[in-house]
């Protein structure tokens, strides 16, 4: 197998048809099923960051526009988002 450089963001599934290929699931049941359920899980987990991330994002652009109230002038000790 080449190697291919590694992506921005992880594919799992090319390892699931590697591991279907293996032929591990009639020799070592068990095995199979870990590294698959594995596999799995992590593609669950890098779809759930991915949403995260995206949501953060958002949530930076509504700091940008907020405004503060204080009783003293304490412009300078107050966070910039730039």
């Amino acid at each position: 197998m080449p190697f291919k450089p590694p992506v921005e963001k992880p594919q799992f599934a090319d390892l699931i048809v590697s591991l279907d290929n293996s032929r591990s699931q009639t020799k070592d049941n068990a095995f199979y099923q870990t590294v698959y359920l594995l596999l799995q899980r992590l593609t669950k987990f890098r779809n759930l960051v991915i949403n995260d991330i995206n949501g953060l994002a958002t949530a930076s652009d509504s700091f940008k526009n907020a405004t503060y109230l204080t009783q003293d002038d304490e412009t300078i000790a107050l966070p910039k988002f730039s």
